[in-house]
C-alpha cells in the first residue's frame, strides 16, 4: 500500500517537473516564433506605405489618404526592436500627410488634428515599450492595464487618424483630388 502511495506522489512530482519544463520549451520558443510573426505581419503594413507613395507619385490624394490610414501599425509589438521600426515607420507615415498638404500649400494649411495623432503615437510608443517590459515578468494585472491602455489609445488614434484625413482631404484643391 505505501509503495502505491510512493509511486502516485512521484508520478505527480514528475508530470508537475515535465509540465514546467515544456513551458519553459514554448515560453523560449515562442519568444522567437512571435517576432519573426510580428515582422511578417509589420511588412504588409509597409506594403500599404508603399502603396500610398505609388498614389502620391500619380496625384491622387484620397487614395494614398486611404492607403496611410490603413498602413498604421495599431496592434501590440513583441520586441523592442519592432517597437522602433513602428515608431519609424509612423513618423514617416506623418511626414507623407505633411508633404500631402505642403505640396499644393506650401504649408499654409493648418491640420488640427496633427497634433494630437503625433500626442498619440508618442504615447502609443511609450505604452509599447512598456508592454514589451511587463510581458518579461511583471504581475499580469500590469500586463492587462498596459494592454487595456494601449487598446483605447488605439481607438483614439483611429478616430483621430480619420479626422486628419478629412482635414487634408479637405484641404486639397478639386484637380488634385480624383
Amino acid at each position: 500500500m505505501v509503495e502505491i502511495l510512493l509511486a502516485g506522489v512521484l508520478l505527480l512530482i514528475s508530470a508537475a517537473i515535465l509540465w514546467y519544463l515544456g513551458a519553459l520549451v514554448v515560453n523560449a520558443a515562442g519568444l522567437p516564433l512571435g517576432a519573426l510573426l510580428a515582422k511578417w505581419h509589420f511588412r504588409r503594413y509597409l506594403a500599404h506605405a508603399h502603396s500610398a507613395d505609388r498614389f502620391i507619385g500619380i496625384g491622387d490624394v484620397d487614395s494614398a489618404l486611404r492607403e496611410i490610414r490603413r498602413a498604421f501599425y495599431l496592434r501590440p509589438v513583441v520586441n523592442n526592436e519592432i517597437a522602433a521600426l513602428v515608431a519609424k515607420h509612423h513618423t514617416g507615415l506623418l511626414s507623407r500627410i505633411l508633404a500631402l498638404t505642403a505640396e499644393n500649400h506650401g504649408g499654409g494649411v493648418r491640420l488640427l488634428s496633427l497634433a494630437k495623432v503625433d500626442h498619440l503615437l508618442g504615447e502609443r510608443a511609450a505604452l509599447q515599450r512598456r508592454l514589451v517590459a511587463v510581458r518579461q515578468g511583471a504581475p499580469l494585472s500590469h500586463r492587462t492595464e498596459v494592454e487595456t491602455r494601449l487598446s483605447r489609445n488605439g481607438n483614439e488614434l483611429g478616430k483621430a487618424l480619420a479626422q486628419l484625413a478629412v482635414e487634408v482631404s479637405a484641404a486639397q484643391p478639386r484637380e488634385m483630388k480624383h
